[in-house]
């Protein structure tokens, strides 16, 4: 059980250790806010932006249960491959992701973390290579919606100091 609140750095710092704990991730791919590690010419990133955050449940005794967002931006470049071998890479690492973090539930037991629910925005989007006429996607795209639900206990009040 938590004794206090954590903010969403914490948390973020876990999920980044645990994604980094694959063979397929390290600190080159794999990042917290930083957008710029896409110019090192990577195949594939997985880059952690704040969502929301918010109390989703209350406890008896004072605890909460609150869920932290990360929004959670997985890119894979595709420049060059065939369509198939591109869409068959994407799927095979998207769904490699998600099964490794729901292999850690609690983000390897980060303070107070109860469970990890993983969603899919629909369809992965393909960016394009360039503007006018050029039709031919450089980079797939899909955004992950990672919750991380972390038990804490209010101090003060009613609940005591």
């Amino acid at each position: 059980m938590a004794d206090e609140v954590y903010d969403w750095d914490y948390y973020a710092d876990a999920l980044l250790a645990v994604i980094r704990l694959h063979a397929d991730w390290s600190e080159a791919n794999a990042a917290k806010y930083d957008f710029s590690i896409l110019d090192g010419g990577i195949d594939r990133a997985v880059i952690i932006t704040p969502g929301e955050t918010e109390d989703i449940q209350k406890q008896g005794g004072g605890a909460r249960v609150r869920g932290y967002e990360f929004v959670t931006d997985f890119l894979e470049r595709i420049a060059g491959k065939s369509d198939v071998d591109a869409w068959t890479g994407f799927v095979a690492a998207r769904e490699g992701l998600i099964r490794h973090l729901e292999s850690y539930p609690t983000l390897n037991e980060a303070c107070g973390v109860l469970d990890v629910t993983i969603s899919t925005s629909g369809r992965p989007l393909g960016i394009p290579a360039g503007s006018g006429d050029d039709e031919s996607f450089i980079e797939l795209f899909q955004e992950l919606t990672i919750v991380a639900a972390v038990r804490y206990v209010v101090t003060g009040g009613e609940y005591g100091s």
